[in-house]
């Protein structure tokens, strides 16, 4: 499943990425710039809903196109508002 997402890191900062895969239990991802492992916020939308999963990030590591892959768990549902 691959959709456009933006991560909140707890810094604040805001990146976008693509989903890579996703289950009940994580999440990972492909986006530019290295984020650290901690809890972030992430975002997701569909043609009706826009959906926001708080996401402990376990990893992130470069790929050899200088993007980066990253993976975590669902920490819980903060949000689903039409």
């Amino acid at each position: 499943l691959s959709v456009p997402a933006e991560i909140t890191t707890p810094r604040g900062n805001t990146v976008s990425a693509m989903t890579r895969e996703i289950s009940r239990f994580g999440i990972g991802l492909l986006h530019r710039g290295h984020i650290s492992p901690g809890e972030v916020t992430v975002r997701m939308a569909s043609e009706t809903r826009q959906f926001q999963y708080q996401v402990n990030l376990e990893w992130c590591h470069p790929t050899d196109s200088g993007m980066f892959l990253s993976g975590g768990r669902f920490v819980e549902q903060a949000s689903s508002a039409s």
